[in-house]
């Protein structure tokens, strides 16, 4: 019965050969991969008692399995085509099986199944080591200051959420966020920048208060995995904050780079609505019911992060215990499955992680990306309506937009408005008596604001930059293409 086990394993096993970091919820796709085996474990052998052909049961039993873990993708053409295949793929193998098993060669068929799904997952997990590499990683350390009482501070990142110069450039009007929440007090600075154009790496830049990555390091499997550390509560903010008197609170993103450790003191997962479970249901015959029903994980996780958040911003005022509240938001971020109330639809033509998508015009992409930040905006309005006078909200995206098909092109060929829908991010900041300023990158951020939380000088470093592919060399802008971007706007 060992076959049966690798066929239900094979998709968590597959994730995991894919991806050696990150994936902090992974164990509860192992545990459904698990629970699948026995319960085909036990239907086999109730059809074997009750007088079925061992070799057949098992035969049909390993192409169940195989189909049931993944022909999800065969729905996006039509779901009663998906089935229908299924049904199809089923009766043939059963008269395969029924053919063989005069000879007593049906077992061919599974052990042959299972050892092509066996190479499969050791040709990936050679591929992703072959990719680990060094860790490439920069560190840095915190420092404390005294806590004001009953003084909040949000640090709330909105994914891929591009700031007034690059939205200028690519969406029509303008966002909801800039004037509602100006006339809250925000400060809303213009020219606010990512210093990398990816979430892996800006989002540790800002936290880290530092470039974590240089000039000619390599983005690779061993940097993944600091990188993710440093997400995670392995940071100055963190440790700041915590010396500082505050308890620690992250919401943890749907985010397969996103978990919470022993860092903060309090840890709100992301469990089932995440990037981990329905990137499984989505490879599954599980597809429509539940994957084109309820939207991404990015989708349903958003929405249960900032209703959390809503809800538990109440209970913080007057508490007389000074927090620090960590959230990772993956929207606007596509896919643009939330429309402009914060609900979730699904959509094949709003689906897909890139901006732009094959086939289907740039306006629905946009309208979908309007629709999710207003969403966002409503959110950044109650919350901000909501929480203390005297506290802290700092709403920050961690990069832009790729709508002009950067990652299509080598960095070397983006032009200043390339790098400008990329890098300009969304920046709103309510810190009573504090001034963030303007232009400022992200590793500047939290050490202008913690500056004036602590009445300490700024400590800011010069600005840099630095692009790179998902997987690949990282490469700083000059000083002159950085000056030309951060100083002058549209």
């Amino acid at each position: 019965m060992l076959a049966l086990g690798i066929a239900s394993m094979y998709v968590p096993l597959l994730m995991r050969a894919e991806n050696l970091s990150g994936l902090p919820r992974w164990h509860l796709v192992l545990g459904a991969g698990t629970a699948l085996w026995l319960v085909a474990l036990g239907l086999a052998k109730l059809a074997i008692w009750m007088g079925g052909r061992r070799q057949i049961v098992v035969g049909l039993t390993f192409t169940s399995l195989v189909l049931i873990t993944q022909v999800g993708p065969a729905y996006v053409f039509s779901p009663l085509g998906a089935v229908a295949v299924s049904i199809g793929v089923v009766a043939v193998a059963r008269l395969v099986l029924l053919r063989l098993s005069r000879f007593g060669k049906a077992h061919w068929i599974v052990w042959g199944g299972s050892l092509v799904l066996m190479a499969s997952l050791v040709l990936s997990l050679g591929a992703t080591i072959w990719e680990w590499g060094t860790d490439n990683t920069f560190l840095a350390e915190g420092r404390s200051f005294v806590a004001s009482d009953a003084q909040d501070v949000y640090l709330i990142v909105f994914d891929g959420y591009v700031g007034l110069e690059g939205w200028t450039g690519s969406l029509p009007g303008e966002p909801g966020w800039h004037g509602a929440l100006a006339e809250l007090g925000f400060e809303t600075p213009e020219s606010a920048w990512a210093s990398y154009p990816w979430t892996q790496t800006s989002l540790p830049s800002l936290l880290m208060m530092d470039y974590p990555i240089r000039e000619g390091a390599v983005v690779n499997g061993a940097t993944r995995e600091s990188l993710y550390d440093i997400i995670s509560g392995a940071n100055p903010t963190v440790q700041t904050f915590n010396e500082s008197g505050y308890e620690t609170v992250m919401i943890e993103s749907p985010w397969h780079g996103s978990g919470c450790s022993d860092a903060f003191d309090v840890c709100v997962g992301a469990g089932f609505r995440s990037e981990e479970v329905y990137t499984a249901v989505s490879q599954s015959v599980l597809r429509w019911p539940v994957f084109e029903q309820t939207g991404h994980a990015y989708a349903t996780g958003s929405i249960r992060t900032m209703s959390w958040l809503l809800e538990s911003s109440a209970k913080f005022k007057g508490d007389g215990v000074p927090q620090f509240v960590f959230a990772h938001v993956m929207i606007p971020h596509p896919p643009f499955f939330v429309d402009a109330r914060c609900e979730v639809r699904y959509d094949q033509a709003l689906s897909e992680f890139s901006f732009s998508r094959s086939g289907v015009p740039f306006d629905t992409r946009a309208e979908g990306f309007v629709e999710q930040a207003s969403c966002a905006d409503s959110f950044m309005v109650g919350l901000a309506e909501q929480v203390n006078p005297n506290d802290v909200v700092i709403y920050v995206g961690d990069h832009g937009l790729d709508a002009r098909g950067q990652f299509e092109r080598t960095e070397e060929s983006w032009s200043i408005d390339d790098l400008r829908e990329r890098m300009n991010v969304l920046l709103a900041v309510h810190a009573p008596r504090c001034q963030v300023g303007s232009p400022v990158v992200l590793p500047n951020l939290l050490r202008r604001v913690i500056s004036c939380l602590s009445g300490e000088p700024v400590q800011d470093l010069p600005p840099r930059m630095f692009v790179h592919q998902i997987s690949g060399l990282v490469k700083e802008l000059d000083s002159s293409t950085l000056t030309e971007l951060i100083n002058t706007s549209r």
